[in-house]
C-alpha cells in the first residue's frame, strides 16, 4: 500500500505560506501584507495612500479647544464680578461692620434717632459734671450711640473728637463694649476730652481702678451702636477676651 503524501503537502505548504512576504493574510487589512508576523504595508501596492495626514494633537499653544476657552473667560468674568460686588457698593456687598446694630430689647440710654427710644442722652461732649449712668443699684445697661454722629467738635487743648459719651460710675469695676466705629478710653481726668493713651481699647474696656471712661468716634461714618456696660463676672473667665 503506498503511503498517503497528503499531510506532508500541506505542512509544507503552510510553511511556506509563513515565510512569503507578499502572501496577503486575511487579518492584514488592505494594501498590507504579513511579514515575518507583522502587518506591513505591501509595497507592490501602487495605490496606497502615502500622504501624511495632519496632526490633529491637541497642543499647549495652537490646539486650544477654543468653546473651552469661552466658558473658562464666562466662568472668571462672572468670578470678578462676583467678588467687586462683594467689596464695593453692591447689594451683595455691604460691609456688615458699617450697618448700625439692631435695635436691643431693653435700651436705657438712646443716643441714636433709631429705636423709638424718649430716654436722655448723656451723649455728645464732655460737660461737668458727668451723670452716674452707672449706678450702685445696677450692674448693667445699653447704651446706643448715634449713626454718623454729628460733629461736636469735643475740644480740649490738643484733644478733639467728633462725638463722645462720657461713663461716670461708683461700681468697684466696669466693663464696656462697642462695635467697629467706636473706641473706649479712659478719661484722664473728669471732664475732659483727653484719653489716657495707653487705655484706648477697640471692642472691649475693662478696670477694677476708678477712671471716668469715655465711649467716642471721630469717622463721621460711624453706625449706631449698642454700648453694653457692665460688671463682669471674672469667675466666668477675663472680661475682655
Amino acid at each position: 500500500m503506498a503511503p498517503d503524501w497528503t499531510w506532508l503537502s500541506m505542512l509544507l505548504v503552510v510553511g511556506c505560506s509563513s515565510t512569503t512576504n507578499n502572501i496577503v493574510n486575511s487579518n492584514c487589512g488592505p494594501g498590507t501584507v504579513l511579514k515575518d508576523g507583522v502587518c506591513v504595508p505591501d509595497p507592490t501596492d501602487t495605490g496606497q495612500d502615502t500622504t501624511m495626514a495632519p496632526d490633529t494633537t491637541v497642543g499647549l499653544d495652537s490646539g486650544r479647544d477654543t468653546t473651552a476657552d469661552a466658558m473658562v473667560d464666562a466662568m472668571t468674568e462672572t468670578a470678578a464680578e462676583d467678588t467687586s460686588d462683594a467689596t464695593n457698593d453692591g447689594e451683595s456687598g455691604i460691609d456688615a461692620a458699617s450697618l448700625d446694630d439692631p435695635c436691643p430689647a431693653a435700651l436705657d440710654y438712646n443716643c441714636s434717632s433709631s429705636c423709638g427710644g424718649s430716654s436722655a442722652c448723656p451723649g455728645g461732649c464732655a460737660y461737668f459734671p458727668w451723670p452716674k449712668l452707672a449706678s450702685s443699684t445696677k450692674v448693667r445697661f445699653v447704651l446706643r450711640t448715634p449713626s454718623k454722629p454729628p460733629d461736636k467738635s469735643c475740644v480740649d487743648g490738643i484733644c478733639k473728637h467728633r462725638y463722645m459719651v462720657p461713663i461716670d460710675y461708683v461700681w468697684p469695676s466696669i466693663r464696656i463694649r462697642v462695635g467697629p466705629g467706636w473706641k473706649i478710653g479712659a478719661a484722664s481726668g473728669t471732664a475732659s476730652v483727653c484719653m489716657i493713651p495707653s487705655s484706648i481699647k477697640d471692642g472691649c474696656f475693662y478696670t477694677n481702678s476708678y477712671h471716668p471712661v469715655v465711649v467716642y468716634t471721630d469717622d463721621p461714618a460711624a453706625p449706631a451702636r449698642n454700648v453694653v456696660v457692665d460688671i463682669p463676672d471674672l469667675a466666668a473667665g477675663p472680661p475682655c477676651p
